[in-house]
């Protein structure tokens, strides 16, 4: 009886008419934006880059992520500890460290409620009378991802790097060794942390004895990952 019923079983009654039938053609796939795809954005005052560099520990990772995130999310956002870890690629403690440290800092508020997500938002900083340009950015996030991974003095040389190359409308720049000492860079950490940026593939030298050296940025391409929510 079986046989039966599968012999008599006609799959032309099921199939649709032709004009019911969509394009059934391949679709690209789009991966829908992240926080992981995007720019640190500018104008960063340079009284807050200052601050932010002089704090220890995780504070100028945790710093500048806040302020990649809260531009990014339109003057604040709300998010749980474990998600800014995985954002800004710390463990727990280091962002609740700093957290703390950027708060008594005077550069993020953070408003936190129980139960409830961290709010985030930026808070400004007096500009001590004449000081630098803004830094104009933007910075790409896999790159600062990457450089703030290799310790504060490469992660400061960093920010240093790309404020000139938006101050000369270029990512190509001679960049002064001893001019750092606002942001806690004397010329020797400025020389090793450039070393450490370009073995990181985030920079190319050009020295010659007794110059300056001559850097260019260089593209990051970002890792993939799965979007979250």
């Amino acid at each position: 009886m079986g046989a039966s019923i599968l012999h008599t079983f006609d799959m032309e009654r099921f199939r649709l008419p032709c004009h019911h039938v969509g394009d059934l053609g391949g679709k690209e796939y789009v991966v829908r934006p992240d926080v992981y795809w995007s720019n640190i954005r500018g104008p960063i005052p340079w009284a807050w880059v200052i601050r932010a560099s002089g704090l220890p520990g995780p504070g100028l990772v945790v710093a500048l992520g806040s302020w990649y995130l809260v531009r990014r999310f339109r003057g604040h956002y709300r998010a749980s500890g474990e998600r800014l870890a995985d954002v800004w690629g710390l463990g727990p403690t280091s962002v609740k460290l700093g957290l703390r440290l950027a708060e008594s800092a005077g550069l993020v508020h953070v408003q936190r409620s129980p139960g409830q997500k961290l709010e985030l938002t930026l808070r400004e900083v007096p500009e001590p009378g004449r000081t630098r340009k803004p830094l104009r950015g933007p910075i790409p996030w896999a790159w600062w991802e990457t450089a703030s991974k290799l310790g504060p003095g490469p992660a400061r040389v960093g920010i240093v790097c790309w404020a000139v190359s938006g101050w000369e409308h270029s990512r190509t720049f001679v960049l002064d060794r001893t001019a750092w000492a606002d942001v806690g860079l004397s010329p020797w950490t400025v020389t090793r942390g450039l070393v450490e940026l370009a073995s990181a593939g985030l920079v190319t030298l050009d020295r010659s004895r007794g110059r300056s050296p001559v850097v260019r940025l260089q593209e990051r391409k970002p890792e993939f990952r799965f979007p979250m929510q």
